[in-house]
């Protein structure tokens, strides 16, 4: 009983030993806190110290009951359950803002997509009436695009910055079984924004005293204009800390989205400042809806007199028509200014090599000196160098050049003294100056022409043009007849430069030769020309596709190459192993030092160049129909007659040959149309021969426009054929093409079908003339006469806008303009009056004696300036 008795006793023996430790760790910081037990502790002690037994069995009880309620609870918990319909949710998106910029603004409608089938399938595709109330109110319709889409087009655009909420009717609105997770949804429209853009300071640049700053700014919605205007304040900040206000005037688009606002003409300061833009809050949409919530500050800064600044000099290398290299120094200064003041501040000196004191070995690089290191005394010692000016197109320019001749590697110091001016009237208020290095001359080598075609008849002669190496090495890769088709199919690059890719290279459709040449040491700034002949490649049954690959060559270093690799190949060996790996290894090193050689370096430090070429004196041209039928024509490319005799075969993508034909006499062949051909008869390309000449042309389809093989110096694309015989074309023109404000435009119109037969009367036609802004100043409904003619008059106003007028003509569809048939651009500037170009003389003039006064006669001729007669112009004479 005693043991009992501990045991149901030692949970409050426990609780209390716990409290006392608290209390005596916390006496330090509270004190002496007493706490006397409630009246229950006592007496359920005592009762537990009377009747232990039945205390055990009251503890065990309550413990029992507790497992019982927690397994009871698990059961029911996980007892299973009957299956729930699934519950639909929703995706609201909400409206866009209308696009403004178009000619017919399109509203965006509001859409909802559910998350399953909800519609009622009598509904779909029709306007929903009940069941849907939006907050507030909007006119439009609701209609269920599919079974799961229900969309609301407002009868007018969104208002600006509305809340709005949406709650159905799901008894009304959905099918009777479906199962809504929410029956309500809430969007916004987009609130009115305005946004600053990064203003700039201007200066006109035929006026340099017209300065100004501007400042654009964005919007969402049209802005009201008069709201806007009455909230921006445009100060001129001061050196001095002060501010001075600025008149403004403001521009807009014609949608009245963007706008500059524009300050005053501004004099030059002093002293660099800035203009400070600030636009109250509260700006509202010409559209209405709340105004913008915070104020927009930006600055714009204004450059002062002694502003003007050297940006950088650079040295440079330019190649001129000789593909020699000329040494040129870049300078890019601030502003525009004039190269003649530029030339008269600049000058350059060639440093030293070497810093006085400072040890330097013999070979070892020029020292490389600072702006900061050199003085009077570095300069006595330096080299002056002498400039020479390259004029710039314009009178002002913010980029000048300097023509100089130094060793490359050498440090040039460049000196650029103040009291430069630029257009405007800026002046550079202190000496710039830095030392820049001579670049060295670049290596070169690439074939001089650009063609890829070579007459059979003439010379086969490839020019190659080098600079600044030891040689070249020529591959030259003549592409075998039958292998054609994958040279067209697997090019990834142009015909002039083909690329084929990595698993198919050219080594599976070509024979290789190799040339290699070596150069004369020259100067290394000097060009240097080789030919290449093909023809010697060119045997009886051997056609003249070649690819041709070029890369640098160094006789001496593969010479030592090759000493170098008998000399290892002399040493003795070691035994050999079972281990293959290494054997493997040396083979991999000896082939990419066999890659190195062809110069086909990872880094590109050594230049290549490749280019196919076609020796062949067969040319073709081909036409396709509207029923997809093919005309080759084959002619000479020495005489341009057509060629005779000569076969024509359409090749498949596997080599097989489609179609096959000999030109006539008219060196033409007809194909019939090629559609439907798929797969492994997929065209590719047509291909030729008469005698030992070959010429091919690739197919068209996928292949793109500069993936084609051009055999002609001319456009022979021609006029698309039209697609019916009703389909209209318009030619437009003016009597003279330029005009000045006020003048009558005259503008001729022939119209035409397809078909000449048709009759083009009764057509609705539009004419549209556009200013130089793009707005439509006008718009003229328009009809032709039985034989397609017709035309127009258009006086724009005296204060009209300068510039390109353009006069489009339009197919009249539904009320609207619809395809455009037909355009014209006229110039309207201010020039000078019409010069006119007068011829007179004598009728009834004779060679010798005299004529009667009463048989003299004036002949004047007048033209003017745009070569029409002169007419109504008035004509005074008198005779001495």
């Amino acid at each position: 009983m005693d043991l009992l008795r501990f045991l149901l006793l030692l949970p409050l023996r426990l609780l209390r030993g716990v409290f006392s430790m608290f209390g005596w760790i916390l006496r330090p910081l509270v004190g002496q806190v007493s706490w006397s037990a409630p009246a229950w502790l006592p007496a359920t002690g005592g009762w537990i110290r009377r009747r232990p037994v039945r205390a055990a069995g009251v503890l065990a009880g309550a413990l029992a009951l507790a497992a019982g309620g927690w397994f009871g609870w698990q059961w029911y918990q996980n007892r299973p359950k009957p299956v729930e319909p699934e519950r639909i949710s929703m995706t609201v998106q909400a409206p866009e803002i209308t696009d403004y910029t178009q000619p017919s603004p399109a509203i965006h409608a509001l859409t909802v997509v559910f998350s399953g089938s909800v519609a009622p399938i009598d509904r779909v595709g029709k306007p929903v009436t009940d069941g849907i109330v939006m907050q507030p109110a909007v006119k439009g319709e609701w209609s269920w695009q599919d079974d799961h889409s229900l969309r609301f087009m407002p009868a007018e655009d969104w208002p600006v910055g509305r809340h709005y909420e949406v709650r159905f009717d799901t008894a009304k609105a959905f099918a009777p079984q479906v199962l809504m997770a929410d029956d309500h949804f809430s969007f916004d429209t987009p609130a009115f924004s305005a946004t600053l853009v990064n203003g700039e300071f201007y200066q006109d640049p035929q006026d340099a005293t017209a300065r100004k700053t501007i400042q654009p700014v964005n919007f969402n919605y049209p802005v009201d204009t008069a709201d806007f205007e009455r909230r921006i304040k445009v100060v001129l900040g001061q050196s001095d800390g002060t501010e001075t206000a600025l008149k403004y005037t403001v521009t807009y688009d014609p949608q009245k989205l963007h706008a500059w606002i524009h300050s005053q003409p501004l004099t030059l300061p002093r002293d660099e400042n800035s203009v400070r833009y600030s636009i109250g809050k509260g700006v509202r949409s010409a559209r209405g809806g709340d105004g913008t919530g915070d104020e927009l500050t930006g600055r714009v800064r204004v450059p002062g007199l002694y502003s003007l600044s050297i940006d950088n000099v650079t040295p440079t290398l330019v190649d001129n028509e000789k593909y020699e290299p000329e040494q040129v120094l870049l300078v890019q200064v601030g502003g525009n200014v004039r190269d003649s003041d530029l030339g008269g501040l600049i000058k350059a000196w060639v440093l030293p090599a070497g810093k006085q004191g400072e040890p330097r070995g013999d070979g070892a690089a020029p020292y490389p000196w600072d702006a900061s290191e050199v003085g009077e005394a570095e300069l006595r010692q330096a080299q002056p160098l002498k400039l020479e000016l390259v004029p710039t197109e314009n009178d002002y320019d913010a980029m000048q050049s300097f023509k100089f001749q130094a060793a490359p590697g050498q440090r040039i110091y460049v000196r650029i003294d103040k009291g430069l001016k630029s257009f405007g009237g800026y002046i550079l208020g202190k000496a710039y100056a830095t030392v820049v290095t001579v670049p060295d001359y670049p290596q070169l080598l690439r074939f001089m022409a650009d063609g890829s075609l070579l007459s059979m008849s003439g010379s086969k002669r490839i020019s190659v043009v080098s600079r600044n190496l030891p040689g070249m090495r020529v591959e030259i890769g003549r592409v075998l007849p039958d292998q054609l088709q994958h040279l067209v199919s697997f090019n990834q690059g142009t015909y002039a430069r083909p690329e084929l890719s990595y698993d198919f290279s050219e080594d599976h459709i070509v024979e290789r030769f190799e040339l290699k040449r070596s150069f004369p040491k020259d100067d290394p700034a000097k060009a240097h020309y080789e030919g290449i002949d093909l023809g010697q490649y060119l045997k009886e049954g051997k056609r003249g596709v070649f690819l041709l690959h070029l890369s640098s060559y160094d006789a001496v270093a593969e010479k030592k190459k090759e000493d170098t690799q008998k000399a290892a190949e002399n040493q003795p060996q070691a035994a050999p192993t079972n281990d293959n790996s290494g054997d493997e290894s040396e083979g991999s090193d000896d082939d990419q030092g066999a890659m190195a050689d062809n110069g086909d370096s990872a880094d590109g430090s050594s230049p290549t160049d490749t280019r196919l070429i076609v020796v062949t004196d067969l040319g073709m041209l081909v036409k396709r129909s509207l029923d997809g039928s093919q005309d080759v024509f084959v002619q000479s490319i020495r005489s341009g007659q057509p060629v005779g005799g000569a076969t024509v075969s359409v090749l498949a993508v596997n080599g097989q040959t489609l179609f096959s034909d000999t030109t006539s006499t008219d060196g033409v062949v007809h194909f019939p149309t090629l559609k439907g051909l798929d797969r492994e008869k997929q065209p590719t390309l047509y291909v030729v021969r008469k005698g030992d000449d070959l010429s091919f042309l690739p197919i068209g389809g996928s292949t793109s426009d500069e993936r084609k093989l051009d055999f002609s110096r001319f456009d022979v694309g021609g006029e698309r054929n039209a697609q019916n015989e009703g389909q209209l074309s318009a030619y437009l023109f003016s009597d003279r093409g330029i005009y000045r404000p006020g003048d009558t435009i005259h503008v001729g119109l022939i119209v035409r079908a397809a078909s000449w037969t048709r009759s083009v009367v009764g057509v609705p036609l539009q004419a549209e003339i556009v200013d130089p802004r793009g707005m439509t100043v006008k718009q003229l409904p328009m009809s032709m006469d039985a034989s397609g003619f017709g035309d127009l008059e258009y006086t724009p106003a005296e204060t009209a806008a300068t510039g390109t007028w353009t006069v489009n003509l339009y197919i009249v569809k539904d009320g609207n303009a619809g395809a455009q048939i037909g355009s014209t651009t006229v110039q309207v500037k201010e020039f000078l009056p019409d010069r006119m170009k007068v011829d007179a003389r004598l009728a009834g003039q004779v060679p010798e004696g005299w004529v009667k006064p009463d048989q003299i006669k004036g002949i004047v001729d007048v033209m003017n300036l745009f070569g029409t007669p002169a007419a109504d112009r008035r004509v005074e004479a008198s005779l001495t």
